[in-house]
């Protein structure tokens, strides 16, 4: 027996020892996502449950979250009641403790791992199903879904589709005759809808699978249901035959999950949100097909290029692909990037012996278990999952919104996984005995790809976690009191959002009366003062928020503006420049210091400002408007006009523009008698 032939051995036959080994490394790559804090839906959240406490308050307060959330609205369509029972019984049982979160994330992580294996182990037993398994389970592209705490729902509802398969197989392994195997089938995915509305997709398809079940068995031998169930025409009575449809028993069991979901959500929606339909939505079609198509190809090259990948930390993770970023790398990450292109050379070359094994065996291949339907409707739910997000999220938001959505990265992987490998099966001990005589090969490659993903995979994790204790070093009180705190600021920036800025000064006294350590409450009620016009009380918060944070760019900024408007231009001048000293980059402090400029006749370090914060928003109308105001100013009417015209074609109705072109057509009416009012200044408010 060759080398080959021994070590896919090995791995077969140690399956045990190779899961907890996956399950170390796993822990490695992960390490340093116990430190990470909560993040963007799971902070507000914790902003919704601040002052609730007991388990039957939190469930009853958020089963139906999305429907009855006053922070972050949105979404409400959505009904995910174990979803967000399970956060709220997380919440009860962990606290703020976010360690045990993670930890609790990652064991559901590894049990949708130790399923995929036991699966893939019993469509196609060889060690390369051990090596896909850790594959997959440091994958850098879908990554998100393990370390945001927030979707630990959405794992569990992929351990029950993963159950829900593997019940599956064995009835089909039975002959599609032990109707028992389609009821737990249909348990699994109704406790999968209720985690995840994906479920009324796998059900629909099972069901479609089971009533297509004939054309499935056409292959089968006759001691498999094969031939006794094509001559048991009597069971199939409603067939329709042209389609080769047949609506059974068991069919009917599996669209229980679809009618137990829409029967609780279409009453809960009615009940809470008093309307059965929103609005309709005008969809491109045309981006529909462009944004379907670049998830379908990120999926499946995504875990095959992780240097080629840069996620950056914001609330969520923002994807990149092929951006500037990967070649801003260290040394070290050069020398990744370029071991990952080689690794790609090599799977091509490695493909495309494969070829000589597929043509070989299609003459050969008698086709016709439950492979093929594995591989068939795993293909179809990753196809329906993109389809789900595509028109339902992607189109509402923006293409931009999915590369803040990389988490479905996570499903849709699995499910073309098990498609590809189902199919793969059918070749069986060709395939079999390509695997094995080249298994060391095959053991590089993919080792190289393992280990290319999990570096990256750390890398970002210790990421996230720097960015994590940045924020928790400016964290001095506890995490209740910073809830109950934040959750006061957000109803005081919401009510002034409506411009009721009673009510909102009234909620940042609440906030600040629990915690006042927090700059931003005080920035935000500096800015409701300002509008007030009470100067006063809006310099002092906005020098309170200083003291707190002197690296607040937005505190000096919008100080400067308060100085600006009580005339204290020099005071102005400095807190605009202390703004950009802090960020470079804050085009509306570069606008407004432009206009002290002006106002302090320095006209040619306004005009150097306003063409700087051009040049940072070619889109910041004020900043044009502004310049062709000074230009008018200078008499230089043409350049005034150019920026009119940028603006008009943009904005083809402002009004302040066309005002100015008026001006200046008028002086060149009345070149010696005309005479140009002073136009209003655009000031920019943050």
């Amino acid at each position: 027996m060759s080398a080959d032939y021994k070590l896919a051995d090995y791995f077969l036959k140690r399956k045990t020892f190779f899961f907890v080994l996956i399950i170390l490394i796993n822990i490695i790559v992960y390490f340093p996502s116990f430190s990470h804090l909560p993040r963007s839906d799971q902070d507000f959240f914790f902003v919704e449950t601040a002052e609730t406490q007991g388990l039957g308050d939190l469930i009853s307060q958020t089963y139906s979250y999305n429907r009855t959330r006053v922070f972050g609205q949105g979404d409400q369509i959505l009904f995910r009641p174990l979803l967000f029972g399970l956060l709220s019984v997380e919440k009860w049982l962990f606290g703020y403790h976010f360690i045990f979160w993670q930890i609790f994330s990652i064991g559901l992580h590894l049990i949708v791992i130790w399923h995929l294996l036991k699966i893939l182990l019993k469509i196609f037993p060889n060690g390369f199903a051990i090596i896909i398994s850790l594959g997959f389970s440091v994958l850098h592209v879908s990554q998100e879904l393990v370390i945001w705490q927030h979707l630990n729902g959405y794992l569990i509802a992929l351990i029950c589709l993963l159950k829900a398969l593997y019940e599956f197989i064995e009835y089909i392994e039975g002959g599609w005759q032990e109707r028992r195997k389609v009821w737990m089938v249909a348990m699994w995915l109704i406790l999968m809808s209720l985690f995840y509305e994906f479920g009324l997709i796998c059900a629909f398809l099972f069901a479609m699978s089971v009533s297509l079940r004939l054309p499935w068995q056409s292959n089968l031998p006759a001691g498999q249901g094969g031939a006794k169930r094509r001559s048991n025409l009597s069971y199939d009575k409603r067939l329709l035959r042209p389609i080769g449809l047949a609506m059974t028993k068991e069919t009917g069991i599996l669209f229980l999950p679809i009618a137990i979901y829409l029967a609780w959500s279409v009453s809960d929606y009615i009940y809470r949100v008093d309307a059965l339909f929103s609005a309709a939505q005008t969809i491109s079609w045309l981006f529909v097909l462009k944004s379907f198509v670049k998830i379908f190809c990120i999926a499946w090259i995504g875990p095959f290029i992780p240097y080629l990948l840069n996620y950056e930390v914001y609330e969520r993770l923002y994807m990149g692909i092929f951006d500037k970023n990967i070649l801003a790398y260290s040394s070290f990450g050069n020398c990744l990037l370029v071991v990952n292109m080689a690794l790609i050379v090599a799977l091509a070359v490695m493909a495309n012996r494969l070829k000589s094994v597929q043509v070989e065996f299609t003459t050969q291949n008698q086709v016709g278990d439950y492979r093929r339907v594995i591989s068939v409707v795993s293909f179809l739910m990753g196809i329906g999952y993109i389809a789900m997000i595509t028109l339902g999220r992607v189109t509402q938001r923006g293409e931009w919104y999915f590369q803040y959505q990389s988490y479905h990265y996570y499903p849709i992987i699995l499910l073309f996984l098990l498609s590809a490998y189902s199919a793969l099966s059918l070749w069986g001990h060709q395939l079999k005995g390509f695997i094995e005589r080249n298994f060391i090969v095959i053991l590089i490659i993919s080792g190289g790809f393992i280990i290319l993903n999990g570096v990256k995979n750390f890398q970002l994790n210790e990421q996230v976690r720097v960015h994590s204790e940045h924020f928790a070093h400016k964290q001095i009180v506890d995490w209740d009191i910073y809830y109950r705190m934040k959750k006061n600021a957000v109803l005081g920036t919401m009510a002034a959002e409506k411009g009721d800025y009673v009510l909102a000064l009234e909620h940042y006294g609440k906030a600040l009366h629990i915690s006042p350590q927090f700059s931003e409450v005080y920035l935000n009620r500096g800015v409701v003062h300002d509008q007030l016009k009470q100067y006063d009380d809006a310099l002092g918060d906005f020098s309170q928020a200083i003291i707190l944070d002197p690296g607040s760019s937005l505190a000096f900024f919008n100080r400067g503006i308060v100085y600006a408007n009580t005339g204290q231009v020099d005071l102005a001048l400095g807190d605009y420049s202390a703004a950009l000293q802090l960020e470079p980059k804050l085009y509306t402090a570069l606008n407004n210091r432009a206009l002290v400029y002006e106002r302090m006749g320095r006209f040619d370090l306004a005009l150097a400002d306003y063409h700087q914060a051009i040049a940072l928003n070619s889109k910041f109308i004020p900043a044009y408007l502004n310049r062709a105001s000074l230009y008018i100013k200078q008499k230089d009417f043409d350049l005034a006009m150019e920026d009119i015209h940028r603006i008009l074609a943009m904005d083809p109705d402002n009004a302040q523009a066309k005002q100015r072109r008026d001006l200046i057509n008028a002086y060149r009416s009345k070149m010696n008698n005309g005479v140009i009012p002073s136009t209003n200044d655009v000031y920019e408010t943050k």
